[in-house]
């Protein structure tokens, strides 16, 4: 007898000590992947912090902006201008990594609130200890009523980090442009000035006229003769960036008064321009970087990176991070405030039955055991059945 409890208790030593060592490995992967989170947040966070900076001292500020007094810097910074379809494809390129760097933050977030939201082995025996049940393998928010109050405090701050991360970052960088506002003026085939009314008229205007003799001399740039439809792709945008004051070259008729009524099939007289002339404009697209913004990214980054960096250096002992854990643990070393109850049911947990169960069970065993003209096989079949039942149901 004595041998078998050697026997027993070197077993029992065996099994503790490969416990440890397989509990030992899960936690070090885990820690692995904080770890790798936390590198990574940090990473990103010296890339914000170089590009924040540089923001500062290389890019050029927008000064005397509308909403800005003379002279008071924006928050905004210039990080380009010029051709709108360049600026367009540095904006897909600039804002595809930027959601990259938002997923690596998200995703190390997430990985740390699990950790904190998960309980351990001491955090379970506690609320078996006061009949409560804790959830394993999922994130969830009833775990943090029943977790340390630094591990709450942490998981409200990853949290919080993560919302303008959400919110703010794709706004750190954004589009402008300039829209052009322009004129469009009729001519005859000589240059002079007409005006539309029933026909086509010359039109004595000083303003106009000096505007449309400056186009005409070169003053504002080259003139391009464009076609019908060339000048209706050019100008029929929402907004004007490469384009300005429009000529009309038509032909001069006097005016015509009609008067009585339309014939059927009858349409009103349009008068075709002979050829369009303009002048192109440099684009000036931009786009601006918001150093505000930045530094409330910047600053939300430092946070992250400072959880995670603590809860890699502090990791939890003995996590349940999914049910293998629970199994494992409580198949090593029982608890004793939960024993007897392996066949109750979640519902019966739920509803606060956590002891009714023991309660059935013991009644059912005695019942059989004082059954009369019952050998012990036939009880320990009974009470089988009875298990076997429950557990079906």
């Amino acid at each position: 007898m004595a041998s078998k409890a050697v026997a027993n208790q070197n077993n029992s030593l065996e099994g503790q000590n490969l416990a440890d060592t397989s509990g030992g490995t899960k936690r070090a992967n885990w820690q692995v992947s904080l770890i790798g989170g936390a590198c990574a947040c940090i990473i990103v966070l010296i890339i914000n912090l170089g590009i924040t900076i540089w923001s500062s001292v290389s890019l050029k500020a927008n000064e005397n902006g509308e909403d800005y007094e003379p002279g008071q810097r924006s928050s905004r910074r210039i990080m380009y201008e010029g051709s709108c379809s360049a600026s367009r494809t540095l904006s897909v390129v600039i804002h595809l990594i930027i959601n990259i760097f938002g997923s690596i933050l998200l995703a190390a977030s997430n990985h740390g609130m699990q950790c904190l939201s998960t309980p351990t082995r001491g955090d379970v025996q506690k609320a078996h200890a006061h009949k409560q049940w804790m959830d394993i393998g999922i994130l969830t928010f009833r775990n943090l009523r029943m977790v340390s109050r630094i591990r709450v405090a942490l998981w409200l701050l990853l949290i919080l980090s993560s919302v303008p991360l959400h919110l703010l970052f794709n706004s750190v960088v954004y589009s402008s442009l300039t829209k052009r506002r322009y004129d469009t003026f009729s001519v005859d085939e000589e240059f002079r000035l007409l005006r539309k009314t029933s026909g086509y008229e010359p039109l004595d205007d000083p303003t106009d006229k000096e505007i449309v003799e400056q186009m005409i001399a070169g003053s504002y740039g080259q003139l391009d003769n464009l076609t019908a439809l060339q000048c209706i792709d050019e100008y029929a945008v929402a907004s004007q960036t490469k384009r300005d004051d429009l000529l009309v070259i038509v032909d001069s008729f006097g005016s015509v008064i009609m008067t009585g009524f339309a014939a059927p099939g009858a349409a009103p007289a349009h008068h075709a321009g002979a050829s369009y002339l303009n002048f192109p404009v440099k684009e000036m697209c931009r786009l601006n970087f918001d150093f505000q913004i930045a530094v409330v990214i910047l600053a939300v980054n430092f946070i992250e990176a400072i959880v995670l960096v603590f809860i890699a250096l502090r990791p939890s002992k003995e996590p349940l991070f999914v049910l293998g854990d629970a199994i494992e643990s409580f198949l090593v070393s029982l608890d004793e405030k939960s024993g007897g109850n392996c066949l109750a049911s979640a519902r019966m947990v739920q509803t606060g039955h956590f002891d009714d169960l023991i309660t059935w069970i013991q009644s059912v065993d005695a019942e059989v055991l004082q059954s009369p003209g019952e050998d012990g096989l036939s009880a320990f079949l009974c009470t089988e059945v009875h298990y076997t039942v429950l557990v079906l149901s």
